[in-house]
């Protein structure tokens, strides 16, 4: 599990992780702009899976990451 923040979102959003399938993340919270960061992201194509786990996470602007077919666990 990794710890998530607004900032947290942004700067793994904007890695390179090209083999990325399954990432979990429990604790914490990030609103909407860390949420549509990670939605955002280009450099995550093979992600098919998300866990938020414990954590406040807001659903809208996470509606392109279900579009393109990752799993959203809440």
């Amino acid at each position: 599990y990794n710890s998530l923040t607004d900032a947290g979102a942004a700067a793994f959003a904007a890695g390179n992780w090209p083999r990325l399938e399954r990432i979990a993340f429990r604790g914490d919270a990030i609103g909407e702009a860390g949420a549509r960061a990670l939605a955002a992201s280009t450099t995550m194509p093979a992600l098919r899976w998300i866990k938020f786990e414990d954590m406040a996470t807001p659903k809208k602007p996470l509606a392109p990451l279900k579009k393109r077919g990752v799993v959203l666990e809440m």
